[in-house]
């Protein structure tokens, strides 16, 4: 389930962010996840619970 239209942040969840170029990390904020897959050459993001 992707959340890329809510636009809420939600503080008990992380974004997990899964680039074109083969990449994925876990950022804090909806903001850092449009900032990596900018920097990735575009990719998805979705809401995974925080650890």
């Amino acid at each position: 389930m992707a959340c890329g239209t809510c636009g809420r942040a939600a503080s008990n969840v992380d974004y997990e962010v899964k680039t074109n170029n083969g990449q994925t990390k876990t950022v804090s904020t909806i903001a850092e996840a449009r900032i990596a897959i900018a920097q990735g050459g575009g990719g998805t993001y979705k809401a995974v619970p925080k650890k």
